[in-house]
C-alpha cells in the first residue's frame, strides 16, 4: 500500500473523530463511530464471485487496506433548552457506512446488478441509497432516492470514485441522510466542501 493511501485512511479517521469531538463539545452526545478490520483478498474475491463482478477499484482498495466495515452516526436535536443551536442545523444527522458482509443483501443476491449497473453500498432508513455507478469509468458515487416502484426519483453525483467521495464526505462529517440535506452541499462535480453552505456549517462545527 502506498504511503499516500496510508495518509488518506489516517485523515479519514482523524476527521471523523474530530467531528464527534466537536459535536460533543456542543453538548450533542447522541453519536457513535465503528471501524472494522481490513478484509483478506480471499474474502473479497468470494463476495465478488457471488456478485458476479469485481468491486470498483477505489472501493476494493478501501475494503482491503482500510476497513471492511465502517459506521458513523450522529444527530443534532433541540431537546435541551440550555444548548444554543442554529435553527438551520437542528435535525441534521448522519447515519452512514459500509459493510462487505451485506453487499450481497443490498444488491439483491447472486449475479445481479440492479439499478442500471449501480452497486449499492449503503441504504438510508428513509429509502435513499449510496451506490457506485459500474457503467462509468472509475465508478463514481451517486446518491439516489427511489419511488415505491423502485424507479430513480432524484439523483446526485457525490464523487468521481469512492476515495474521492470519501475525501469530500468526511470533511462535512458525512452529513446527511436524505436528498434535502445532502443536496445543499453538492455541485455539478460532486460534494463541494468549500461551497457557501459548507463553509458556514464547518465554521459552526469547528468553532
Amino acid at each position: 500500500m502506498a504511503v499516500s493511501s496510508q495518509l488518506i485512511w489516517k485523515n479519514w479517521n482523524k476527521r471523523l473523530v474530530e467531528i464527534l469531538d466537536n459535536l460533543w463539545e456542543n453538548c450533542i452526545d447522541n453519536d457513535s463511530f465503528l471501524s472494522g478490520d481490513c478484509a483478506e483478498i480471499e474474502r473479497v474475491e468470494k463476495v465478488e464471485e457471488k456478485l458476479g463482478y469485481k468491486l470498483p477499484d477505489s472501493f476494493r482498495e478501501t475494503i482491503l487496506n482500510f476497513s471492511s466495515k465502517l459506521h458513523i452516526f450522529w444527530e443534532i436535536k433541540s431537546d435541551n433548552p440550555l444548548i444554543v443551536i442554529p435553527d438551520e442545523y437542528i435535525g441534521l444527522s448522519c447515519d452512514f457506512g459500509w459493510d462487505l458482509d451485506i453487499l450481497l443483501e443490498l444488491n439483491n443476491g447472486v449475479n445481479k446488478k440492479i439499478n442500471n449497473n449501480k452497486m449499492i453500498f449503503h441504504r438510508f432508513a428513509d429509502g435513499g441509497i449510496l451506490a457506485l455507478d459500474l457503467s462509468i469509468k472509475d465508478s463514481p458515487v451517486i446518491y439516489s432516492e427511489e419511488t415505491k416502484k423502485e424507479e430513480i426519483e432524484k439523483m446526485l453525483l457525490l464523487g468521481t470514485n469512492f476515495i474521492d467521495f470519501m475525501n469530500r464526505w468526511v470533511v462535512l462529517g458525512c452529513l446527511g441522510t436524505n436528498f434535502s440535506q445532502i443536496s445543499k452541499f453538492v455541485s455539478s462535480s460532486g460534494i463541494d466542501s468549500d461551497c457557501v453552505y459548507a463553509n458556514k456549517w464547518r465554521e459552526w462545527l469547528d468553532d
